[in-house]
């Protein structure tokens, strides 16, 4: 029965892992080559594989109900693929916690990741149906390596099984205040068009917006540019980082220098942050 690797990552860390190190055809670690001999070792690599390597992938489409889904092709899954010589099939469904174990002991042929988590490894570890990723790691992955090597207490989780072996990588939840932030996207077009600048401030944003909504940058003579969207949550989260706020996974509960927890929804930031959005 063909292993598994059980990934609770989102697949860009995948990606990263198993291709983050190219092999030269002396068998080094291009991580410790220079950079030149780097390239011309990845080139040979890819000059001797004509086909591309396919890797499937089961898991739950989180995006799909916001028209984003996996198996619509997205564009850059495309761009990676080409980077990397890879093709990617996404199976996917919201049904994944009740077909999940249906799938991995079914004995049929399974998919090469599974992300979005699995409850009890245990059990399919022993059976052997999971590879694990400790050797994949140490001459693949020297990036994850080093993370790992420099916050061990953040993936501890992650060898708890009986052997202590790793089986999973997954998302860590520890974030630091300079990495609390998500990023919005512009159209370019629209930018350069109404001579607009890439904003700094929450002022500047506020400005550029206004410039979209009544500046007429599709050139339809009529103002029904959108100039900001998404939904409520997603805005929240990505503008409350300008105010020092921190939406993105810990629901806005923080603990300042002295460990003391508290909810930033009843601070001075957030009555800022929500004046702000009253404007």
């Amino acid at each position: 029965m063909k292993k598994l690797l059980s990934q609770v990552l989102c697949m860009v860390l995948v990606v990263t892992m198993l291709c983050a190190c190219g092999i030269s055809k002396t068998g080094k670690d291009s991580a410790t080559d220079s950079s030149a001999d780097t390239a011309k070792d990845r080139q040979s690599v890819t000059d001797t594989r004509k086909e591309p390597v396919t890797i499937s992938f089961f898991g739950v489409d989180v995006r799909a109900i916001e028209g984003y889904s996996l198996r619509d092709g997205l564009w850059v899954w495309d761009e990676i693929g080409k980077k990397l010589n890879q093709k990617y099939e996404w199976n996917t469904t919201n049904d994944y916690w009740d077909l999940i174990d249906l799938r991995l002991f079914s004995g049929e042929k399974l998919e090469d990741l599974y992300a979005i988590g699995y409850n009890d490894m245990q059990r399919p570890a022993n059976e052997g149906l999971l590879t694990p990723l400790d050797d994949l790691i140490e001459k693949y992955g020297p990036n994850i390596k080093k993370i790992m090597e420099e916050s061990p207490e953040k993936y501890v989780h992650n060898t708890s099984l009986e052997d202590g072996k790793m089986y999973a990588f997954s998302e860590s939840i520890y974030r630091v205040k300079e990495s609390e932030t998500l990023l919005l996207f512009a159209r370019k077009d629209w930018f350069d068009k109404l001579n607009l600048k890439t904003p700094e401030t929450t002022d500047d944003f506020f400005e550029a917006l206004m410039a979209i909504k009544n500046g007429d940058p599709n050139s339809n003579n009529t103002q029904d540019e959108i100039p900001l969207g998404g939904s409520i949550g997603d805005l929240e989260q990505y503008l409350s980082c300008s105010f020092g706020l921190h939406g993105l996974r810990n629901n806005f509960i923080w603990a300042d220098d002295n460990g003391k927890v508290y909810m930033e929804r009843t601070t001075e930031a957030y009555k800022e942050f929500l004046m702000y959005l009253n404007c």
